[in-house]
């Protein structure tokens, strides 16, 4: 279930990074609470995307992979 772990990951990593900007600026941790919210949501929703955009293109190489040694069988004929 690599959606799910994808969208923990970038959920913790949002909440990680707004306990961060909170605690360089010497701000209480739950000044603005709706902050943590937005972070993360948008760490699952980053997280998410680049689970989809690995996927698409580890499909893309291999497509691509299959019609050159397609392309390289015709070309030099099938030695296997």
């Amino acid at each position: 279930m690599p959606g799910v772990s994808a969208t923990t990951a970038g959920t913790a990593f949002g909440f990680a990074l707004q306990v961060y900007i909170n605690s360089v600026r010497k701000l209480p941790l739950t000044r603005r609470p709706w902050q943590y919210a937005v972070l993360m949501g948008a760490g699952a929703v980053a997280a998410n995307a680049i689970v989809d955009f690995e996927e698409q293109m580890e499909a893309d190489i291999e497509r691509t992979l299959a019609a050159r040694k397609d392309s390289n069988r015709r070309r030099f004929g099938s030695n296997e």
